[in-house]
């Protein structure tokens, strides 16, 4: 990936008074690290974004039919679907004009306001779906629960995706106060848009022809706007999105016994909320139906490389941390039972009796070797628990590789360790690829503009977190976070009672 696509693909988070956050400007890169202390709202943004990501990417539309099917999610209202005479015939001579040259050409004017129509009315359908899947993924009554207190100033999301032509892009707008919530969509000039939609595939322009010959002329526009709308949006809803929470090693324990308890106290009429079974957040929901059903996910046949390996990212995983291979088997009712199998060892043993640190990473494993592709985005919480240092600093380097295969990673962190790593492969950029031979990770160096930490950092005024990113400074050795704070405090400790332990025992002479 060129350092221009590389930007390409960034876009941008703001918030306001969301949740513990008081403020947050955060442009996401191909690898984005959210640290700071706990309760400052490092998960609240990861969880935030994981919403935001499948609020909009349901609303895109895979091409099984006809690509003029009104879309379940996003509908256009019926004066935008129906054209006068004059704009019916318009849109069937540019239908047949883009066809014969191959590709979208710019859409006459005598259209674009339909599309513009278009593509408030997506948006304004939008609202329900995204206010829906912050409920669900935050496991909450109403949007209103998440506003920031005691502040009485509503909340505010804005995600800026800007395209490759135009770095303004499209804006999508939330607002949440005490008493309502709203959401609005920017865009930019309609006609450039349009510039930044790809057919692609013959069999897309001959059905665009096919639109412009029949009396679909209405829907032909309607496939237009969806497309232009989901190119805008191409940074976020390019891929899939995967989540994998804090404490793994619980869930990777104990879900099997935690679905049993599910299902048996749906008592056969579906999992319903009660006092004795507690609503799972989306986030959690989503992992634990994903571990229960791997092995059936779209990438079991196509596993993911990084340039130059001959193994797999995920049995590069294993070989180079955990000793051993992560293991799917199914039960005879099918499902799915996970063991680990150290090196050396001809049988097994159940991951429940393996090491912490193997429970922690073996979904990682798993989804890289069963779900994840190139394009998608992963958000791994805390991943250095249970890891020794010297493992958390080649955690870094495998995750380096998944940014390299075209995986784009999110990573809440407390780890010092891993942060270090990480600068030491953007520092590591700086050299020739021939000069870093020999050095631990120059094999994984990341550009500067793959890479992008964000401090969190608490303010008792307001009350709440204000998040600012730290850059590598080749002068201060790496990244400067609150863990240099910490280490200074320790060191004076160390410091002022060695000086007091020898005036104690000059004294006592």
């Amino acid at each position: 990936m060129s350092k221009q696509n590389a930007k390409a693909d960034a876009y941008r988070l703001e918030v306001s008074n969301f949740g513990p956050i008081v403020e947050a400007n955060v442009e996401m890169r191909p690898l984005t690290v959210f640290v700071g202390p706990s309760n400052t709202g490092k998960s609240y943004l990861a969880i935030l974004l994981y919403a935001l990501h499948l609020a909009l990417r349901g609303s895109r539309t895979r091409f099984r039919g006809m690509p003029f099917e009104i879309d379940t999610l996003i509908g256009l209202p019926p004066k935008t679907r129906r054209l006068n005479k004059a704009d019916s015939l318009a849109a069937k001579k540019w239908a047949k004009a883009s066809a014969s040259a191959y590709r979208i050409l710019p859409i006459p004017d005598t259209l674009m306001h339909h599309v513009r129509n278009g593509l408030h009315e997506i948006v304004s359908n939008l609202k329900h779906h995204v206010l829906s899947e912050l409920n669900r993924c935050f496991s909450v009554d109403d949007p209103q629960d998440l506003v920031r207190k005691p502040s009485k100033q509503a909340s505010r999301i804005i995600l800026c995706a800007p395209t490759e032509i135009d770095t303004r892009g499209v804006k999508i707008d939330i607002h949440v106060s005490r008493s309502e919530a709203e959401l609005f969509g920017e865009f930019p000039d309609t006609e450039v848009m349009a510039k930044n939609v790809h057919i692609g595939k013959a069999r897309d322009q001959m059905l665009l022809f096919e639109l412009g010959l029949g009396d679909r002329e209405s829907s032909l526009i309607h496939w237009v706007t969806k497309q232009i709308f989901h190119t805008a949006l191409e940074p976020i809803t390019s891929g899939a999105i995967y989540y994998l929470p804090a404490d793994r090693t619980g869930v990777m324990h104990a879900h099997q016994a935690l679905v049993s308890a599910l299902i048996q106290s749906s008592a056969g009429a579906g999992i319903r909320h009660s006092d004795a079974v507690p609503m799972l957040s989306g986030v959690l929901a989503d992992f634990l139906g994903q571990i229960v059903s791997i092995g059936q996910g779209r990438a079991s046949v196509r596993q993911l490389r990084s340039k130059g390996q001959s193994i797999t990212l995920a049995e590069k995983l294993e070989k180079d941390i955990l000793a051993g291979e992560v293991q799917l088997n199914k039960s005879e009712s099918g499902y799915p039972l996970f063991d680990y199998q150290p090196d050396g060892w001809k049988n097994n043993i159940p991951l429940m009796r393996s090491s912490s640190m193997v429970s922690e990473l073996a979904p990682i494993v798993l989804y890289l070797r069963h779900l994840v592709l190139p394009g998608d985005i992963l958000i791994i919480e805390e991943p250095e628990s249970h890891l020794h240092p010297e493992m958390q600093a080649a955690l870094a380097r495998q995750i380096a590789l998944l940014v390299q295969a075209g995986i784009r990673v999110i990573v809440t962190t407390h780890s010092e360790w891993l942060l270090d790593q990480f600068a030491n492969l953007v520092r590591l950029s700086d050299l020739p690829p021939s000069k870093r031979k020999g050095l631990a990770g120059g094999s994984e160096a990341l550009r500067s503009d793959q890479f992008g930490a964000w401090l969190f950092k608490p303010r008792k005024k307001p009350k709440g977190s204000i998040v600012e990113e730290v850059k590598v400074d080749s002068n201060a050795g790496g990244l400067v976070t609150d863990f240099t704070d910490t280490a200074d405090q320790l060191y004076n400790t160390w410091a002022e009672a060695g000086n007091l332990i020898r005036e104690n025992k000059a004294n006592s002479r």
